[in-house]
């Protein structure tokens, strides 16, 4: 169970309180969702991942805090088969739990822009600003569990299905 004093950041502080209150003040059955870094095709970049893959495709200069800051990202397709497979349940299978729909791999910044480099055949490397790395990995173990629920994207189809929208109207 998270408390918050383990919570670093307003954002996550905000969630969880938003959770609690659902716990204590609902009066039907109902289940958390909890998603991790959601990615997909997309004009312009909506995540981290997004980003850096554009700038791999721009030969721009990567430079993050720390390259081995890591999460689950989860491909848009694989987060909207999460959702309905536990719509498809009734709140009495799952009442009243969170339920995390994240990537099967916890996945750093640097692989990353390895994974772009390798489908774009660019050779970008990332810089560092020497910060600690920040590492989030809630497990989807129950959502596979509970409903026969797996991701399938790779990250190297996720970022190829990525790179196809955002570099559609470019011209080289």
């Amino acid at each position: 169970i998270l408390d918050l004093e383990d919570l670093q950041s307003f954002y996550a502080i905000t969630k969880l309180v938003a959770e609690s209150i659902v716990s204590t003040e609902s009066k039907v059955p109902f289940t958390n969702l909890r998603f991790g870094i959601v990615y997909g095709p997309r004009q312009a970049p909506g995540s981290s991942l997004e980003a850096l893959v554009l700038k791999v495709y721009n030969d721009e200069h990567v430079t993050v805090g720390s390259d081995l800051t890591a999460r689950r990202f989860i491909y848009i397709d694989d987060l909207v088969d999460g959702i309905l497979q536990c719509a498809i349940l009734s709140t009495q299978e799952i009442p009243n739990k969170a339920v995390n729909l994240t990537g099967n791999e916890i996945i750093s910044l640097k692989e990353i822009v390895i994974t772009a480099n390798k489908i774009l055949g660019k050779k970008s490397t990332v810089s560092t600003e020497s910060k600690s790395p920040s590492i989030r990995n809630p497990v989807n173990v129950y959502a596979k569990t509970l409903f026969n629920w797996d991701p399938n994207t790779s990250l190297e189809t996720g970022i190829q299905y990525c790179l196809a929208e955002m570099t559609k109207n470019r011209k080289e």
